[in-house]
């Protein structure tokens, strides 16, 4: 089924970007925790983000994202959990 109300509206009508960096320091920060397991993701992330430059960068390229995929998946981990499981947003 096409949606017509999306032609109606043409190009999305705002900026957009995205950017990893809240994230990387969301978990730069957990480094810092008194958390003896906090601290340790922290640090592990950390390491992650310094092998992966250009990843804190606005709108950092699709291969990159791809290439880092795991590291991605733990950033995005603080606002959206993994699903359990295979799902229909998980590969089996």
């Amino acid at each position: 089924m096409h949606d017509k109300g999306l032609d109606a509206i043409g190009a999305f009508p705002f900026r957009t970007e995205l950017s990893l960096g809240p994230l990387i320091d969301f978990w730069t920060r957990a480094g810092d925790e008194e958390s003896a397991i906090c601290a340790a993701m922290g640090r592990l992330v950390r390491e992650q983000v310094q092998a992966a430059p250009g990843l804190g960068d606005p709108n950092p390229d699709a291969a990159l994202l791809e290439r880092h995929g795991d590291l991605v998946d733990v950033l995005m981990s603080a606002e959206f959990p993994p699903p359990c499981g295979s799902t229909p947003t998980a590969p089996p």
